[in-house]
């Protein structure tokens, strides 16, 4: 239903059959018909006796306010009316005249000849009344980053390797993502669980890149350090692919904004996303806000969540996370990790502390340079960020991608070794896979990007080593405790 309803719609707007469509989001007819409405500016009519139900005895609040999926608000000049059902009927969708647009500023809803609502349209679009918020700062956002000699002593880094690649947010998700189809269509490019996943344009060279990303735990501890981090990492995944990051769309999953720190986290979220969108020159072209997520009598962790979209010119050209045999590994970026709200933090060292680091949105842009550059240059053929987990895991996820083993040797990035191999950057680090180290090295230079020749891929085993610390599986052991977690859960659900 819904790609029949897709196809209908991009054959009358290719057409110039309508005046104007708009989808049923939010509020369903409520908003998208005072919306419409309020573009003229002109009135509109609907009688909601002509709606078709799925369900019977609606009341009519319930009719204009329902969020109904698979459908569209189209305006239609009379005179070209029987197009329109022609096309739906052809698509086999159903078409019903439920309105029409009248003289004046109201949007008047009618339950055949009896109208039951009749409000101006401002009202519900430009002039509807705001919430008076009350943000407050919560005490905890003073707190300084970690004492990294508070930690308790390292455990042993190759179970601890083990450990994290088994959590939720780190392991594999083909368990929910092989559920559908990933290929319908035929364009798909690159398939979920890459960075990004790429779809060809049809009848183009071309490739889209899309990825989502968002941490509501960082996000927790810094809510705008949060907000341009989600946004970051969104358009670094999609970079990874070579593409280049045009915009993004979010979901921002907040608690209850009348009371509390939640307007307070809210604002300097949305405040952070748009310094990154900024900084990355991203524009949001949509959007959602879901507030009022609360459980155990208290509001869920700040999350916004962000959809980054980029372009590929040559589809060709697009790469992946695997790795090649014999490929040397390069590691750009050197910010220093950190514990405060990583997974290694959350789940194996008691609980999330401390405050995140900051990111600096004009390395980042000039990261994402790199990235798409060598990409289109076929300077890299595999690229994956550190981010949940850290390097380590990176390492790792990046072996299991190409079902090849990989080393590295890194240089000491923070206080502890396991927080080196472990902690979570504000900027990105990124590993790239490349037959030539020289010309990567050279482009990342270049563009200021720090770059460091690190290891290669080969064997079966995963190794990443940080001075005399040494995290290391083999690659058999690996798959089984990242491709284990979901399937339990699933089932257990």
């Amino acid at each position: 239903m819904e790609k029949r309803l897709i196809e209908t719609s991009l054959e009358l707007v290719r057409d110039d059959v309508l005046v104007g469509l708009q989808d049923l989001g939010a509020a369903g007819l409520a908003s998208s018909a005072s919306e419409m409405a309020s573009r003229g500016p002109v009135g509109v009519k609907l009688d909601l006796a002509k709606v078709p139900l799925r369900e019977d005895d609606m009341e009519a609040f319930e009719i204009m306010i329902s969020e109904s999926q698979e459908r569209m608000l189209a305006c239609v000049e009379p005179s070209r009316l029987a197009e329109v059902q022609a096309l739906c009927a052809r698509w086999e969708l159903e078409c019903s005249v439920i309105g029409e647009v009248v003289e004046g500023d109201h949007l008047i809803c009618t339950m055949g000849d009896t109208v039951v609502g009749d409000i101006p349209v401002a009202a519900l679009v430009d002039d509807c009344p705001r919430y008076t918020l009350d943000p407050q700062r919560p005490a905890r956002l003073d707190t300084e980053p970690v004492d990294v000699a508070s930690l308790p002593a390292m455990g042993d880094a190759s179970k601890l390797l083990e450990q994290l690649l088994a959590l939720p947010n780190i392991a594999s998700k083909a368990a929910i993502f092989q559920q559908y189809d990933q290929i319908v269509g035929g364009g798909t490019v690159i398939r979920p669980g890459a960075d990004a996943g790429v779809i060809r344009l049809p009848g183009s060279k071309r490739a889209v890149a899309a990825a989502l990303d968002g941490s509501g735990r960082r996000t927790w501890l810094d809510p705008r350090r949060g907000g341009r981090q989600a946004v970051a990492e969104a358009a670094r995944n999609v970079a990874c692919t070579g593409g280049r990051p045009l915009a993004i769309t979010n979901c921002l999953n907040f608690g209850n904004p009348e009371k509390g720190e939640t307007p307070y986290m809210f604002v300097e979220s949305v405040e952070g996303m748009a310094e990154a969108c900024e900084a990355l020159q991203a524009p949001v072209v949509s959007g959602n806000v879901s507030l009022y997520n609360e459980h155990s009598g208290g509001p869920i962790p700040p999350s916004p969540i962000v959809g980054c979209v980029g372009l590929i010119e040559d589809a060709g050209k697009s790469i992946g996370a695997a790795p090649r045999n014999g490929a040397s590994i390069v590691l750009l970026g050197d910010a220093a990790p950190a514990v405060d709200g990583s997974e290694y933090q959350a789940e194996l060292l008691g609980g999330v502390a401390g405050r995140i680091p900051d990111i600096d949105l004009a390395a980042e842009a000039r990261l994402i340079d790199v990235l798409v550059e060598a990409a289109a240059a076929g300077i890299s053929h595999a690229a994956h960020d550190a981010a949940e987990g850290g390097i380590a895991v990176a390492a790792a996820e990046m072996a299991i991608a190409g079902k090849v083993g990989i080393g590295i040797e890194l240089p000491p990035l923070a206080e502890r070794d396991d927080i080196t191999l472990f902690g979570e950057a504000g900027n990105g680090h990124v590993l790239v896979a490349t037959d030539d180290a020289d010309a990567l090295l050279a482009l990342a230079a270049k563009h200021d990007v720090p770059a460091l020749l690190v290891g290669t891929a080969g064997g079966d085993a995963i190794r990443v080593a940080v001075g005399p610390t040494v995290a290391e599986l083999p690659l058999a052991a690996a798959v089984a405790s990242w491709s284990a977690t979901m399937p339990a859960l699933i089932g257990a659900a």
